[in-house]
């Protein structure tokens, strides 16, 4: 549950299928298909959505994360299943900014060879 919230957060194409309308895919496909989009990377297999009290928890560990980072003390505030998934939210958060950062050398890396290359 909490990868999924972060994915929605970092990975665009996670998002929700925008709808006939507004999909590329859809609209470049065959109108006669069976299928119109079987590729289509917005297309997830578990369409899990979370229930409220998933929600409420997801949203109170967000905030408990918020708090701490901006200094303020919240180790009185929080339950031990709280403690848990913060824990398990930094370190999924973690490795999305370590993917990001390596993302961004790499674009870096590039452009340097290109502009040494002319």
């Amino acid at each position: 549950m909490i990868a999924a919230r972060l994915a929605r957060l970092y990975e665009p194409n996670s998002a929700a299928c925008p709808g006939e309308e507004n999909c590329d895919t859809w609209r470049s496909s065959a109108p006669d298909a069976p299928v119109r989009c079987p590729s289509c990377p917005r297309l997830s297999g578990d369409g899990e959505k979370e229930s409220s009290n998933d929600q409420q928890l997801l949203d109170r560990v967000e905030c408990l994360r918020r708090q701490r980072d901006s200094g303020r003390q919240i180790i009185p505030l929080v339950k031990p299943l709280e403690w848990e998934l913060l824990q398990i939210y930094d370190e999924q958060h973690d490795e999305y900014k370590r993917a990001h950062e390596m993302r961004v050398a790499h674009m870096f890396e590039m452009l340097n060879a290109l502009l040494l290359r002319k």
